[in-house]
């Protein structure tokens, strides 16, 4: 047996090392073409996931501008009611608004409503609500503002059936107290309905 040096350049032109060298590079090549598919797979879910939150943020901006909107639209009433009523009366039309809009929300039509007392020894303020609606919305509304953590009261009820429909109508007197009384900010607490 004749010992033979083997050299590099042997190595490399050997039909095996081109072999290996090809199997390699094509295993880089299939290795990157995958990871690539997945960076894209991952970059689309990224993509619906930022489209999800700013479809959500745009209708939280809408909302946000409804109620600024409303809020600047409730602020220019009042500062024309300010000429007109008493400067202990602005704060109770504010909360008159409040009272509105809440028979809204539990689905009464209010056909009108009165302030009809506000007295500073027991920071008390009353209205007379005449509105309609079904049986359950009416005792859903007299349920939510007897729960509220201030005090309020209804000092008299009177309900009528109406015989068109068969919703009801309505005459609450609704008195609510306030600790701030009415030459602070007399408000409503605004739990969930």
């Amino acid at each position: 047996m004749k010992n033979k040096n083997i050299e590099l350049k042997d190595i490399t032109s050997s039909p095996y090392f081109v072999a290996a060298i090809m199997v390699l590079l094509i295993a880089l090549c299939i290795t990157s073409v995958v990871f690539f598919v997945l960076d894209i797979q991952k970059t689309k879910e990224e993509i619906k996931t930022e489209r999800a939150l700013y479809v959500e943020n745009i209708k939280e901006y809408a909302l946000l501008e409804d109620l600024k909107a409303k809020s600047e639209a409730a602020e220019k009433q009042l500062e024309e009611c300010k000429g007109i009523l008493p400067d202990s009366l602005g704060d109770v039309y504010i909360l008159q608004e409040g009272v509105v809009e809440k028979c809204k929300a539990f689905g009464l039509n209010v056909t009108s409503i009165e302030h009809v007392t506000t007295t500073n020894e027991t920071s008390e303020v009353v209205f007379t609500i005449s509105a309609t609606g079904s049986f359950t919305n009416i005792y859903n509304f007299m349920n939510y503002y007897t729960n509220l953590e201030q005090q309020h009261r209804f000092d008299s009820v009177v309900l009528k059936k109406d015989g068109t429909n068969g919703d009801y109508s309505t005459v609450l007197t609704l008195a609510i107290l306030s600790e701030n009384g009415v030459e602070g900010s007399v408000a409503v607490v605004d739990e969930a309905a």
